[in-house]
């Protein structure tokens, strides 16, 4: 991340290249997401249903906002 994040940040979700609105819940109590480090987080998919031919366990993806990267990750599980 470029700066710190907070729990409920709404950044977009790369699937296929295609940018999808989604939220971040942490999974620990803390509320900020600090830069640098490695988070254990939920990602909210509100359009998940429609991507999920793409996504599955060890899916890479990157958070967005705008343009810029501010974050990647792997997907350990899914519910």
């Amino acid at each position: 991340m470029y700066k710190e994040g907070f729990a409920g940040m709404m950044p977009s979700f790369n699937v296929e290249n295609d940018l999808i609105m989604c939220r971040v819940i942490l999974h620990t109590n803390e509320t900020i997401i600090r830069r640098g480090q490695c988070h254990k987080v939920i990602i909210e998919l509100p359009y998940g249903e429609d991507y999920q031919e793409f996504i599955f366990k060890g899916y890479s993806f990157t958070l967005n906002t705008g343009r810029k990267i501010i974050a990647y990750g792997k997907i350990m599980s899914i519910y």
